[in-house]
């Protein structure tokens, strides 16, 4: 197995960054994965009484909050999709980012000291955090199902289409972007440790401009002087097609997809190569 230095001089040559041993890297360091993911279940279990219920109840409510709030007084038109389940869909992939875009972000403050005592590669933290976020994810899009379930059984005219195993793909993208925006913001804030009281406020003002609770056609007229953030707005449009790929209730945006799969695959190497220029150096700056 590959020493630090040796590890960090075989992969950056002339100014160049080789995939081939950061993924043998992960690969050999499986087990330290496994044991990151299960510190970071434990960590939300301690000293916790609904455990994974958390997991449940979080979501849940927040949809109760927003129906309430944006289909019962701001009547927002859903297309015939119950409001509560049309606004779970999307908080339940909206947090998906959300949560593992945070970890990400707050990776190298929380582990710094393992840094100074264990040599591992540092991607070895986003790696886990994603495989946690994904399972997180799992637990959620499960009270999703079953709630879509439910409303079938009442009368509604919903289902789910076989449309729904493509999932895999805003989920993927959502996860690279995550990871992107990640790995550069946890660059930014290891340098400059007090903008990391407005990521809340970042991510906030994210959730209302990525069409969590809301169809993007709603706003094109609505709001047709502020519709270019949301246009631009990469997570947009793959939420919106993870609702429509859960639901079939509407056309899937194909060309604001592929515009955010390049988008997100753009950000995601852009901040994979940024975190190995500056890992080095990280351990000195938290």
């Amino acid at each position: 197995m590959l020493d630090e230095e040796n590890f960090e001089n075989y992969i950056v040559s002339n100014n160049k960054i080789s995939l081939i041993p950061i993924v043998k890297e992960i690969i050999k360091y499986h087990e330290l994965i496994y044991i990151f993911v299960k510190k970071d279940f434990k960590i939300l279990y301690k000293q916790t009484v609904l455990g994974p219920l958390l997991y449940i109840i979080q979501p849940i409510i927040l949809a109760f909050t927003f129906t309430m709030v944006f289909n019962r007084i701001g009547e927002v038109d859903t297309g015939g999709v119950p409001g509560f389940l049309y606004n779970l869909i999307g908080i339940t992939f909206w947090n998906y980012f959300s949560t593992s875009f945070i970890a990400n972000t707050e990776t190298f403050q929380k582990a710094a000291q393992v840094y100074g005592k264990v040599y591992f590669p540092r991607i070895i933290l986003i790696v886990s955090n994603f495989i946690t976020y994904v399972i997180r994810f799992a637990i959620q899009l499960a009270v999703v199902i079953m709630c879509i379930f439910f409303y079938k059984i009442k009368g509604y005219n919903v289902t789910i289409p076989y449309t729904s195993i493509f999932i895999i793909i805003p989920l993927l993208m959502l996860g690279l972007f995550s990871m992107g925006i990640g790995m550069i913001t946890t660059t930014i804030i290891s340098k400059y440790k007090d903008l990391v009281s407005l990521l809340p406020l970042f991510v906030q003002f994210l959730l209302f401009i990525s069409a969590v609770i809301y169809p993007i056609s709603a706003l094109d007229t609505k709001m047709s002087h502020y519709f270019w953030i949301i246009k631009y707005n990469p997570i947009a449009y793959v939420i919106e097609t993870a609702r429509c790929l859960m639901i079939n209730n509407a056309n899937i945006p194909y060309a604001g997809l592929m515009y955010s799969i390049v988008i997100n695959i753009f950000v995601f190497i852009i901040g994979f190569i940024v975190f190995h220029k500056k890992e080095k150096n990280y351990i000195d700056s938290i």
